[in-house]
C-alpha cells in the first residue's frame, strides 16, 4: 500500500527551496509515550532519509524510510506537491541525484530521462552519440529513442557527428536534451 500526500505530510515537512525533507515531531496515540520521546529527540527536526549511491550515477539518490518501506526522495517531493505518486519517472534537471529542490525536477519519459544523462564512461569519442568505427575509420552518430537506435550516418570527424547528434537531440527531445559541447 502506498502512502498519502496527507499522511507523508503528517511524517514530513518538504522545502521546495532546498529540496530537504525534514522529519515532523510525532504525537502520542492511545498513552503511548516512552518510544516516541526516544524517536523524537532522534529524528524530529533532522533531514530525512540516507544517501544510496548506485555505480551508475556517482551523485547517488536519497531515499526516505516510511512505515517499513523506501521511497525515493524525488519521488516523495512530486506526491508532497502534486498529491499523487507519479506515474512516470522525476528527471533531476542538473543531473544530480541528491538535488530534489522542486524547480529540478520534472516527470519524464524513459527515453527522456535518458536524453539529459551524460556519456557512459567506456566513451571514447568524448562525444554522447557517437562512437568511431574501425572498420570505416569514420565516426557513427546516433540517437536513442524508446531503446532504439537511430542512425545518423558516418561522419569524418567526431565533431561532425557530434553537430547532427545535437540537431538530432534536439529535435526529439526538446528542453530534455543533452547538448554535446563542440570546441
Amino acid at each position: 500500500m502506498s502512502i498519502t500526500q496527507e499522511y507523508l505530510k503528517k511524517r514530513l515537512y518538504y522545502n521546495p527551496e532546498t529540496g530537504e525533507f525534514i522529519w515532523r515531531e510525532r504525537k502520542a496515540v492511545n498513552g503511548g509515550v516512552a518510544h516516541l520521546k526516544i524517536w523524537n529527540i532522534r529524528y524530529a527536526g533532522k533531514e530525512a532519509g540516507a544517501i544510496f549511491v548506485n555505480p551508475k550515477n556517482t551523485t547517488g539518490y536519497r531515499n526516505i524510510g516510511i512505515d517499513y518501506k523506501s521511497y525515493p526522495a524525488h519521488r516523495l517531493a512530486y506526491l508532497y506537491m502534486v498529491g499523487e505518486f507519479p506515474t512516470h519517472l522525476i528527471d533531476h534537471i542538473d543531473r544530480n541525484g541528491l538535488n530534489n529542490k522542486w524547480d529540478n525536477l520534472r516527470p519524464a519519459t524513459p527515453s527522456q530521462n535518458c536524453a539529459n544523462s551524460i556519456p557512459p564512461k567506456n566513451n571514447t569519442s568524448g562525444y554522447k552519440g557517437v562512437s568511431f568505427v574501425k572498420a570505416s575509420g569514420k565516426y557513427h552518430a546516433y540517437v536513442t529513442v524508446n531503446r532504439k537506435r537511430k542512425n545518423l550516418g558516418l561522419h569524418t570527424t567526431a565533431k561532425e557527428a557530434a553537430i547532427v547528434v545535437n540537431k538530432a537531440n534536439r529535435e526529439i527531445f526538446g528542453e530534455f536534451a543533452r547538448i554535446n559541447a563542440i570546441s
